[in-house]
């Protein structure tokens, strides 16, 4: 199907209806498919066989060029005592080209990076000895990330298709679509990155005290994680149709430091349970990074309910 959530939903029905005859057309599948897909068929065929090469294709070929006459499925309850003795794990094995963003590694080559630039990104983080061999200009959480993500723009490969968003209270976007990592777009993307400031920060504070309120930008500097989101997905934060969820983006990685503030929707169990929607069909892997002292629950369970991983930077 040129539709690739039509193919991703393919994918994992196959691992989880559990028919030896998925096998053979998983694995010639993962021949063609490149970034993203490759690792979930990858997982699909971890949970057919029980054996695990990851996004390694010369090897499930070879595994199954050996033993496909006489391969037997394992058994619901092995495949759950191979998982419980973590005998499951992928073989270590980065294919050319993954992705890699504060310890979050992927193959994916349509990516959107989404950094929070409210008020509090301008603290600085009180676990320094976290950072210390970052080569920071600043102990600032705004200058951690943005580093950081620069970096990482460095090093993507020119085949790769990325974007970049920026929020508070408003979402900002770097461009209108993906674009080709390609030398000009990266240093573009750089510069826009490194250039990205914390809005109505502490250090407005005094003029928001002196009734400059304007001024200090305070109202600008909130965190309003669903609005984001739900940009990020494609939807637009005014509802969800089915009939939009051809989306190019295929992974998000989503740093913030903050509770929500402000937005449509700002208990994380209500965005939570958007943002899940909204992304049942697009069918988007989403990373979630947290920096700073914001309970970080909400972080984590937004990554694992949506296939992706979630990092705890510290404090």
């Amino acid at each position: 199907d040129p539709v690739w959530q039509v193919r991703v939903s393919a994918i994992h029905a196959l691992g989880q209806v559990r028919d030896r005859r998925s096998i053979g057309p998983l694995v010639e599948r993962m021949q063609v498919e490149e970034g993203r897909l490759v690792a979930d068929i990858g997982v699909a065929l971890a949970e057919l066989t029980g054996r695990n090469y990851g996004q390694r294709k010369d090897g499930w070929k070879s595994f199954w060029d050996t033993f496909a006459d006489r391969f037997e499925l394992p058994t619901d309850a092995k495949i759950a005592e191979m998982k419980a003795a973590k005998k499951l794990q992928a073989e270590a094995y980065t294919p050319p080209g993954t992705v890699s963003y504060h310890g979050i590694q992927t193959p994916s080559r349509r990516i959107l990076f989404v950094i929070d630039v409210s008020g509090s990104m301008e603290n600085e983080v009180i676990e320094r000895e976290r950072f210390e061999d970052g080569d920071y200009p600043s102990m600032t959480r705004i200058d951690i990330v943005k580093t950081e993500l620069a970096r990482t723009i460095e090093g993507l490969e020119d085949y790769v298709e990325f974007n970049v968003m920026s929020f508070a209270t408003e979402v900002d976007t770097w461009k209108k679509k993906l674009v080709k990592a390609n030398v000009l777009n990266k240093s573009s993307a750089k510069d826009w990155v490194m250039k990205l400031e914390a809005i109505g920060g502490s250090s407005k504070e005094d003029l928001a005290r002196a009734g400059l309120v304007g001024a200090a930008n305070m109202e600008a500097g909130k965190t309003n994680t669903y609005g984001v989101l739900m940009a990020a997905l494609g939807a637009g934060g005014q509802g969800v149709r089915d009939e939009e969820y051809e989306v190019a983006i295929d992974t998000i990685f989503f740093l913030s430091d903050g509770r929500p503030s402000t937005g449509k929707f700002v208990d994380t169990e209500d965005i939570l349970r958007e943002v899940l929607e909204a992304n049942e069909l697009r069918k988007i892997v989403l990373h979630t990074i947290a920096i700073g002292e914001f309970q970080k629950n909400f972080m984590k369970r937004l990554a694992e309910k949506s296939g992706g991983v979630f990092v705890d930077l510290g404090r």
